[in-house]
């Protein structure tokens, strides 16, 4: 995914390779289960995402998935119903405050009770909140906190004992239990 939308690579394929634009990487099997999102926190399938350019990241949303979970830069964690949303149009997902910015967004199954979200607030803590957990929230709320002050990245885990590779910015990576 790029901030002015989609970018296929395909697998394989020694003479595509993504440019220095890239700012996340989906595996769909059809460009409709994608998303993308920007910092102000809306969201958009992204047939749509010339609306909300530029985009800051993307996700898959999967048939059985019911809510979504956004996460801002400056800590609020939020959990919607899918259901509040139109899902055919861009849409906003979460209010942010003055001074910060949408982070993180993925959609994920409350059926899944191991659903989690890590996140990393760019030093050495990582935190994992179950999802379930959390209480769900009308759309256009800031969430709650999530106990750190600064997010610098987020994603989903959908098993109760995920191995994570944290990567550090001198390019040290380390594989980390996360339970």
């Amino acid at each position: 995914i790029y901030p002015n939308g989609l970018g296929a690579i395909k697998i394989g394929d020694e003479d595509t390779a993504p440019d220095n634009g890239l700012i996340d990487v989906v595996v769909a099997y059809d460009s409709k289960d994608i998303w993308g999102y920007n910092k102000t926190g809306e969201i958009a399938p992204i047939s749509k995402a010339s609306e909300i350019m530029p985009l800051i990241g993307a996700f898959v949303k999967d048939g059985n998935d019911d809510r979504i979970v956004t996460i801002t830069k400056n800590g609020n964690v939020k959990v919607s119903s899918l259901s509040d949303f139109k899902l055919n149009k861009a849409e906003r997902a979460i209010k942010i405050k003055e001074g910060d910015e949408l982070k993180y967004a993925a959609t994920f199954s409350s059926a899944n009770s191991a659903a989690a979200v890590l996140l990393f607030n760019g030093e050495q803590n990582v935190l994992k909140l179950k999802l379930n957990d959390l209480t769900v929230a009308s759309r256009l709320t800031t969430g709650v906190k999530s106990g750190f002050a600064t997010i610098f990245a987020a994603s989903v885990s959908f098993k109760d004992s995920d191995i994570v590779l944290m990567i550090t910015k001198d390019n040290k990576g380390k594989y980390t239990a996360v339970k």
